[in-house]
């Protein structure tokens, strides 16, 4: 199963299409990354990286 697309989780094993519509959720993303870099500005370099996952 790990090889197939998650789907959803079903009672019955049927996928109810638009049960849960995706939708924009206004959450600023750019005002997010500002607000880390500044946090990552105030720590010393040791704590920088602990605290950034790689890429």
């Amino acid at each position: 199963m790990l090889d197939e697309n998650f789907r959803g989780i079903t009672s019955n094993g049927e996928i109810q299409p638009d049960l849960y519509p995706l939708q924009d959720e206004g959450f600023a993303v750019e005002n997010a990354v500002t607000v880390a870099q500044a946090l990552l500005q105030t720590l010393d370099p040791e704590a920088q990286k602990r605290g950034v996952l790689p890429h």
